[in-house]
């Protein structure tokens, strides 16, 4: 499976969906072909390196993922990678990042968090919005992202009431 023709990342791309996480974990040559078009993808064609990743769940894409979601022009992209980190389980490495240096970023995160629509994203960005360490911009940004979605809006709510979140950023 070598992609030396412009239709190969198609062809290979197209034979992959017909096999299984296993068929892949259990060959190297696919392993390889995967990770070939893994690396195509991720520049040339970003929906195509996310179905992939969602649906073979390779290790050690989280950082890729992660530039995805923040880096990325399209927002249904970012919004796409940042729910399959979440569903990854790499909150960890999302929750480090929003509480990073990089204002711009993490406020691009936060948004990404709550445009996917991940149930799991509204603890990090309450977490966050909570936090009196961040930034009052980073913390705005938690709070529009944390209302995307319905539990996320509630949480809000009730953190409203139990005064948890600061004055200024109750709007």
């Amino acid at each position: 499976l070598e992609a030396k023709e412009p239709v190969a990342p198609t062809l290979i791309a197209e034979t992959l969906k017909r096999l299984t996480q296993k068929n892949i974990q259990n060959s190297d040559e696919l392993a390889k072909a995967l990770d070939k078009l893994l690396a195509n993808s991720l520049t040339t064609d970003p929906r195509r390196y996310l179905e992939l990743v969602e649906r073979f769940r390779p290790s050690g894409k989280e950082q890729q993922l992660l530039e995805l979601a923040f880096k990325n022009e399209a927002m249904h992209v970012r919004a796409h990678a940042a729910g399959l980190l979440l569903r990854l389980g790499a909150t960890e490495l999302l929750e480090k990042t929003l509480a990073g240096k990089d204002v711009q970023l993490a406020k691009k995160l936060a948004t990404a968090i709550g445009r996917s629509n991940e149930s799991l994203g509204g603890p990090i960005l309450i977490g966050l919005a909570k936090n009196d360490k961040a930034t009052h911009e980073i913390r705005e940004n938690a709070i529009v992202g944390a209302a995307m979605t319905r539990a996320g809006a509630l949480e809000l709510l009730d953190s409203v009431e139990k005064e948890e979140i600061a004055v200024s950023l109750r709007f």
